[in-house]
């Protein structure tokens, strides 16, 4: 697990941000920081010789107030996307039901209106009934429509808020086996000009 956006400093001097490219400073003694809000900072000395790569690894502990507000973060997102998921299942299920009594109704008055159509008589009570019928049917299709809409904004704001948001179980090594996260990498390196180094940091 990597962190980005760590400050990177050279002798209490910022020189970049993580990923960083390749920098110049001179040799000699060093104090390497590394820094990122919610985190314990990183410091180590190091002694940077001529035509030698010193790589050092830091690894950057996330405070436990820290860990608390990103997972109770995290977690509500998580929630909100089951939360879509579910409305959208649902609304999956009711349009499907919906669907199938609305076409179950439609052929039965379909019926209704083929016998009363051959019929000598037409009672207007008849013809009332049946326009009654014909309207509950149409109620049913309208429904059928709004509960597909509903099932795709589900699914919309399910997949919105997965896509998006943070995985609530990032920091679960933390507590289960004690180790710390591995924070960026910053290696130095000398250049090919005297009295200099090469600083590359990476995750």
């Amino acid at each position: 697990m990597s962190e980005d956006e760590a400050t990177v400093k050279i002798d209490d001097r910022i020189v970049g941000v993580t990923p960083l490219g390749t920098l110049e400073v001179g040799g000699g003694p060093r104090t390497v920081a590394v820094e990122k809000e919610g985190f314990i900072v990183y410091k180590s000395d190091l002694e940077i010789r001529e035509k030698k790569t010193t790589t050092l690894n830091a690894r950057l502990i996330p405070s436990a107030q820290y860990v608390s507000a990103y997972e109770d973060e995290a977690r509500l997102w998580r929630n909100m996307a089951w939360l879509g998921f579910a409305v959208g299942a649902a609304g999956t299920v009711a349009t499907v039901a919906l669907a199938v009594s609305a076409g179950a109704k439609a052929d039965e008055v379909n019926q209704d209106i083929e016998a009363f159509n051959a019929q000598v008589e037409r009672p207007s009570a008849q013809r009332r009934d049946l326009g009654e019928t014909q309207k509950a049917v149409a109620t049913l299709d309208a429904l059928t429509l709004v509960s597909a809409g509903v099932a795709l904004a589900g699914f919309g704001t399910g997949t919105f808020f997965w896509t998006w948001g943070d995985d609530p179980d990032r920091y679960d090594h933390i507590r289960t086996d004690a180790k710390v996260a591995p924070g960026p990498t910053v290696t130095l390196a000398p250049l090919p000009t005297a009295g200099g180094v090469a600083i590359l940091g990476q995750l």
